[in-house]
């Protein structure tokens, strides 16, 4: 059974000011903070409409309050709760324990989840939030959380099978006969077949949020009939733990075959050969890119301009993606942005990536409190915010972490205090630190960032076994935005 990381990890609260523990930060006047239940699978990849209470307000009643019915006037609450959730996929995990912390990283209380994975605790300004899952020696902390968040921590993950057989049936392409078909799953192809092909899905076919695996069938010229080209695909197939998955496509073919073909045309500026700008792009259906074959790049000054020919209509989208990455010392920097659009043409403009991050320091000198520090070739203050994922070299099944969360323009984070019981579940040894920064289109600010449910996309990116690939650095996002992002981590490409 191949286990596929979903992450584990979710964004959390607004930030004024941290004192000692994150420093460098900035105030982001953008604060319009967006639902911290956003469904990334919603078109709306923004949230949609702001709830009352998340737009920065508190949500209690002006000092010159009107006077009730009854000669009152309304009580001063004074601030909120804040409340986590923790949860194992869409499970409440009830054994996990949350400390809250002050703003210097000293402990205020301990509790444990409840039935429905919630803790919730009278919060400070700036304060932070730390979720141990003992079992998993996994640790989150949330950097300047304030009264009234509400955060959510997945610590789920996705099982399939490491090589899960597909069978797809179908029925002949419409405009006449079929003698051979062709199934692929995302980058997986099947063997050419009749009237059923089977294809082998592994981990890179396979959607992380859900465990689904989207299926394309194509009939294409040349196959010995004389049907004309056509696609039809299946979006989200659950994948059985084990044997044969059976796919029926005769529920589609009629009227849901495609014969139109597109080309699609990428343009990015200031990205001329020298810059080490390097452009692609990706197919996606289900949550899955494609692999499509791209002409050369050409360059026009420092313009750079490639294409893709005859590429299915039956695709969910494009994704544009620009990176630039910089190796050495066992790591990398890495800088990128992903645009995903609608239609045949995008542009974007490689002058707008984030400053690569240049070095990582992790000091051990208190054992319990790890701090990290970092530097970049030009302040992260544009960005909604960044993580920091602290973890052990060890080898062995289980490899102790924490994550935190912090705010743009930031330089350094320090581990908070943790109750004397809890403290055997922060890493030891010698310690690696991978860190990234994120800014979005579609993030309002470091409010928004912090209660972003969907950080886990991101943050899947900081694989503890290291950075493979510059394409895939930053995932398929789940609707049309642009998100920029710049990254340290081991390099195991």
């Amino acid at each position: 059974m191949r286990k596929i990381s979903m992450g584990g990890w979710v964004l959390f609260g607004g930030l004024v000011g941290l004192g000692t523990i994150v420093s460098a930060c900035s105030s982001d006047a953008s604060t319009a903070a967006i639902s911290p239940n956003v469904n990334f699978e919603n078109p709306e990849f923004d949230g949609g409409t702001v709830p009352p209470g998340f737009d920065g307000s508190t949500g209690l009643p002006p000092d010159d309050a009107a006077i009730t019915a009854d000669g009152a006037v309304p009580t001063d609450a004074g601030p909120g709760p804040a409340t986590i959730t923790v949860l194992s996929g869409t499970t409440p995990l009830t054994t996990a324990k949350v400390v809250f912390q002050r703003a210097d990283g000293t402990v205020i209380d301990t509790l444990g989840t409840d039935g429905k994975g919630q803790a919730s605790h009278d919060a400070e300004k700036d304060m932070m939030v730390t979720i141990v899952n003992v079992g998993a020696q996994r640790l989150t902390t949330f950097v300047g959380v304030q009264p009234n968040d509400s955060l959510v921590l997945d610590e789920g993950s996705v099982a399939v099978s490491g090589g899960a057989t597909l069978s797809a049936m179908f029925l002949a392409a419409p405009g006449g006969t079929t003698k051979l078909y062709t199934v692929r799953a995302g980058t997986c192809v099947g063997t050419n077949g009749a009237t059923t092909v089977s294809v082998t899905a592994n981990s890179s076919c396979v959607n992380a949020e859900d465990g689904t695996v989207p299926v394309l069938v194509s009939n294409l010229l040349g196959n010995g009939g004389s049907a004309p080209p056509a696609w039809t695909i299946l979006p989200k197939n659950p994948v059985a733990a084990s044997g044969t998955t059976t796919i029926d496509f005769t529920k589609v073919v009629n009227g849901g075959w495609t014969t139109t073909f597109d080309t699609i045309t990428a343009t990015v500026a200031n990205a001329g050969m020298a810059s080490g700008i390097q452009p692609s792009l990706r197919a996606m259906a289900g949550g899955v890119a494609f692999a499509q074959p791209t002409n050369p790049i050409s360059y026009t000054g420092n313009t750079a301009k490639f294409s893709q020919d005859n590429v299915p209509r039956a695709f969910d989208g494009q994704q544009l993606d620009v990176f630039s990455a910089t190796v050495g010392g066992g790591e990398v920097a890495v800088s990128a942005i992903a645009k995903r659009f609608s239609g045949i043409a995008v542009s974007e403009d490689g002058s707008t990536l984030l400053p690569q991050i240049t070095a990582t320091l992790v000091d051990t000198s208190t054992a319990s409190r790890p701090r990290v520090t970092w530097s970049s070739t030009a302040p992260l203050t544009n960005a909604d915010g960044g993580i920091v994922r602290v973890f052990g070299t060890s080898v062995g099944k289980i490899v102790p972490s924490w994550t935190f969360v912090i705010p743009p323009g930031a330089t350094e984070v320090k581990a908070p205090a943790l109750p004397a019981d809890l403290v055997a579940n922060v890493p030891g040894g010698t310690l690696k630190a991978q860190l990234m920064f994120i800014e979005s289109d579609q993030i309002a600010g470091y409010d928004a960032f912090r209660s972003l449910g969907g950080y886990k996309v991101f943050a899947r990116s900081l694989n503890l076994n290291g950075l493979q690939s510059f394409v895939t650095f930053l995932p398929l996002l789940p609707a049309n935005a642009t998100v920029r992002a710049t990254a340290r981590a081991l390099w195991n490409g």
